[in-house]
C-alpha cells in the first residue's frame, strides 16, 4: 500500500501476526515500536515483526509512506 500522511497523522498503537514493513517514500515519519519512538527519514525503512506493538504518526509534515503485510502477502501467494 502506498498512502499520504496528513501533517496531523496519528495512528493508533496496534500488533498483528506478520510482518509490517514500513517505508519513508517522501518526507519523515515517526515510528514507535515496543515503546521507542523513533524518525524514518525519506529513503528509510523498518520491519514490525509479528506481535511487535507499533504505532505511525505524521512528523508535522505531510508525507507519504509504503508499507506491506508480509505475511497478507505469503498467504495470499500460496492460495
Amino acid at each position: 500500500y502506498e498512502f499520504a500522511l496528513d501533517k496531523n497523522f496519528k495512528h493508533p498503537e496496534e500488533a498483528h501476526d506478520f510482518w509490517e514493513m514500513v517505508f519513508a517514500k517522501k518526507g519523515e515519519v515517526l515510528c514507535e515500536a515496543n515503546g521507542k519512538q523513533f524518525t524514518l527519514h525519506e529513503g528509510e525503512a523498518y520491519f514490525h515483526c509479528p506481535h511487535e506493538l507499533h504505532a505511525l504518526s505524521a512528523n508535522g509534515k505531510t508525507v507519504c509512506v509504503m508499507g506491506c503485510g508480509l505475511g497478507v502477502w505469503l498467504r495470499r501467494r500460496h492460495l
